[in-house]
């Protein structure tokens, strides 16, 4: 018997000693009938194996197996790929671009090639495809040019618009996802025997709170500090509706909390919800962790919707305050912390993914711009993080997200009306694609009023059109 993968294939006969490995896989394989790709190269790096599994088994639901020999790869008589610049005598072939065989990070400047009306890097001659795929796609998954130097903005990100995908105006379209189903047509046209399992699209709901609340909960000197700034600021009905929250007799308008567990009761969507719990700071001023209310409210959450971290702003230098806040909140909820998303979205390459899988967490949902919407990585589909200056695979998946709506607001100015447009739009280049939508709340821009006035019939129209397969 043989165990492989999650299958027990049956051998029949004795094993033969002197069968190379990788023919007595392929045979298994065959055997077994298994959706496999065999896949040619002159050399097998962890680049290569990284992204060819990410396009093959992650996007297309397939196998994948390598072999360096030649005479393997002309024995193989079913859906093979060659990776190598010398056309084979069968098969589909795909001409590197080089990016996967090298080491190190350095300066690149990838020219681009429209095909099918898809922006893809670097172009390739005398191949089935004028460029390639698997190069362009670790260029951007990997965020190649974030571990480069680049001019960051006023909270140290790399901006949106110093991105390669922002800069040749495809920042919008997932076209990772794209290159895939380039492969996938053009295997299924030398194979019309190669199938691949339907892979389903994903609807995903995730809140950051920053803030549980405006004005309740806060301590006496925060409260007693907001009081006496309304009045400074002669803001009279401010200051009359704080003492009525306070009261009890007005709502507070962060606690949209049933909102977002109706959202959870009625639809039963994937959500998931962030919560910050860093020292009161000039950019972290959400409800002091030990504060019993706010905890319970914690473990509400986490009754309608799976719970993480999100990393205080300057907890990016400082791995220790990552680990003091993930410590907490496993604390108030008895439960091991496995998600993060950064405060602001202060993400730095490779640092900050290191100090996540040092703490054990398992999934990131920080890949996106604060500046504008699309897809940072080039990909609507969750993935594991490459550290380029390690050159490994590492067990880090990262789930990226199509847009913030503090974006569409604050960074770009749209109504209520042109942010419906726009992802309306994300959401059909996600389903063109069966990626996975997911989207970025704050539980205050449910509320209705003030600056976020329109902006709840956002959300409940997303949602409507978000969740239709």
């Amino acid at each position: 018997m043989l165990l492989l993968g999650n299958k027990v294939i049956k051998i029949l006969g004795p094993f033969d000693e002197n069968l190379r490995v990788e023919e007595f896989f392929l045979s298994c394989a065959r055997f077994y009938s298994l959706t496999m790709v065999l896949v040619y190269c002159e050399q097998k790096t962890s680049r290569l194996e990284y992204i060819f599994r990410l396009i093959f088994t992650e996007l297309m639901r397939v196998d994948v197996e390598f072999t360096t020999q030649p005479e393997v790869y002309d024995a193989y008589a079913d859906v093979a790929l060659w990776y190598a610049k010398q056309p084979p005598e069968h098969g589909c072939h795909i001409a590197p671009a080089g990016l996967l065989t090298t080491r190190g990070i350095h300066e690149i400047q990838p020219k681009t090639v429209d095909y099918g009306g898809i922006t893809c890097l670097f172009p390739v001659d005398e191949a089935d495809l004028p460029y390639d795929p698997f190069s362009s796609a670790f260029y951007l998954v990997t965020r190649y040019e974030e571990y480069l130097p680049f001019r960051a903005d006023s909270h140290g990100r790399f901006p949106a618009s110093e991105s390669f995908a922002s800069k040749h105006n495809f920042l919008h379209i997932p076209v990772v996802n794209h290159y895939a189903l380039h492969l996938k047509a053009l295997l299924q046209k030398k194979w019309d025997t190669f199938r691949t399992p339907e892979t389903p699209y994903r609807f995903m709901l995730t809140f950051d709170v920053d803030a549980a609340w405006a004005y309740r909960n806060k301590g006496f000197f925060r409260t007693l500090g907001g009081l006496g700034n309304a009045l400074l600021q002669n803001q009279f009905s401010e200051f009359t509706h704080r003492i009525r929250v306070l009261a009890g007799k007005d709502h507070d308008p962060f606690d949209t909390f049933n909102q977002i567990f109706t959202y959870q009761r009625r639809y039963k969507l994937d959500m998931t919800c962030f919560i910050l719990l860093g020292d009161y700071s000039r950019y972290d001023k959400n409800i002091p962790w030990h504060n019993i209310t706010f905890q319970d409210l914690i473990k509400r959450i986490g009754d309608y919707a799976a719970l993480g971290i999100h990393p205080s702003y300057e907890s990016w230098a400082y791995p220790e305050r990552v680990k003091e806040e993930i410590s907490r909140l496993s604390a108030i909820t008895r439960r091991n912390v496995l998600k993060s998303r950064q405060h602001f979205l202060r993400l730095s390459f490779p640092t900050t993914y290191r100090t996540l899988t040092n703490l054990g967490i398992k999934e990131d949902y920080t890949m996106g711009f604060a500046a504008d919407f699309g897809f940072r990585a080039g990909i609507c589909s969750p993935y594991y993080f490459y550290d380029l200056e390690q050159e490994r695979i590492t067990g880090l998946r990262i789930f990226p997200f199509a847009f913030m709506e503090g974006t569409l607001k604050d960074y770009l100015s749209l109504s209520p009306e042109q942010a419906m447009q726009v992802i309306d739009t994300l959401i059909l280049e996600v389903k063109k694609v069966n990626g996975t939508f997911i989207s970025l709340w704050h539980n205050e821009s449910l509320s209705d009023t003030g600056r976020w006035v329109g902006w709840k019939r956002v959300c409940d129209a997303m949602i409507e059109k978000g969740r239709e397969s």
